[in-house]
């Protein structure tokens, strides 16, 4: 199992490249009694699609507003975006802090040719561009554990292979 154990009301936040399979373990997480929140399916919910990136905006704000709702009910919330960024990750980690609970990054180091594969067999309205795709790539692997509990998780989780193509 790749899933990492963290208390009842903790916060876990994905990192990692499209295709990298955070989808696929968000299910794992889900099946395992987390509550999971996607901020492709809030974009689903306000805009013409999962991948409509004007929806964005309210999006963000539903999938804040799901998580703060369910750490207050002492619930395990998984957040399945990218969240390569340092701003992404910020939003969920206030929550954490703001509710006194734990927070994981968990990390998916999927080979680069595996996320682009796996990006060409999406969805038109899915599929990222392969310039922002690579960007996004170098942004997760630049990552180090040290540097993400500097940002305040409590515990860094790193997975370096999906098994699913």
């Amino acid at each position: 199992m790749r899933l990492h154990q963290i208390p009842r009301g903790g916060v876990c936040v994905l990192i990692g490249a499209p295709g990298a399979g955070k989808t696929t373990l968000a299910a794992e997480y889900l099946a395992a009694g987390a509550h999971v929140v996607s901020l492709d399916d809030a974009r689903g919910r306000y805009g013409q699609h999962s991948g409509d990136q004007d929806a964005t905006p309210a999006a963000v704000m539903d999938v804040v507003e799901q998580m703060i709702r369910l750490v207050r009910r002492d619930e395990l919330v998984v957040l399945d975006a990218t969240n390569v960024k340092q701003s992404d990750r910020a939003v969920p980690l206030g929550i954490a802090r703001a509710h006194g609970v734990e927070s994981l990054a968990h990390v998916l180091r999927t080979p680069l040719e595996l996320c682009r594969l796996r990006n060409a067999a999406r969805p038109a309205h899915r599929c990222v561009p392969d310039e922002k795709l690579i960007a996004m790539w170098h942004d997760v692997d630049r990552l180090t554990p040290e540097g993400l509990r500097a940002q305040g998780f409590t515990h860094v989780h790193v997975s370096r292979e999906v098994a699913h193509p």
